[in-house]
Parts: C-alpha cells; sequence; structure tokens
C-alpha cells in the first residue's frame, strides 16, 4: 500500500512539468503572434518614385537611380551639341 502511494507522487511529477511546458509554450506563442502583428502593422510603408522616374527608367531600361541619372546627364550634353 505504501509502494502504491509513491509511484502515484512520482507519476505525478512529470504531468506537472508536462502541464508548466504547454502553459509556457502557449504564453510563448500568443506574446510572438502579438508582437509579428504589431510589427506588421506598425512598419511604414516605402514611399514609392514619383511616375517621371518611373517612366524613365522602363523607357530607358535603367535599374539604379545613379546609371539613371547618368544617362539623362549624357541625353542632355547629347541634345546641346
Amino acid at each position: 500500500m505504501a509502494d502504491h502511494s509513491d509511484s502515484s507522487s512520482s507519476s505525478r511529477q512529470p504531468h506537472r512539468l508536462f502541464l508548466s511546458l504547454m502553459i509556457g509554450g502557449g504564453i510563448s506563442v500568443v506574446l510572438a503572434l502579438f508582437a509579428i502583428g504589431y510589427l506588421t502593422l506598425t512598419t511604414p510603408e516605402p514611399v514609392p518614385d514619383d511616375i517621371y522616374t518611373i517612366m524613365q527608367k522602363v523607357l530607358l531600361g535603367v535599374e539604379d537611380i545613379q546609371d539613371l541619372e547618368q544617362v539623362v546627364k549624357q541625353y542632355h550634353k547629347e541634345s546641346l551639341i
């Protein structure tokens, strides 16, 4: 009879550990989802370029803005000649 009471108390110990791990894990998941949602909703969207710059990039086939400025300067030099 004494052995039976010892085995029940020792078998309850892993259940308490499992329960505390489940509660801690659940709270961690909820906090992580809250943080992800908060950062997603509060991060400002990048400012898009104006339509003139976008059209010049498309027409000239230029990827980088510095390259675009060089192409425009070269075009203006050639048009003055």
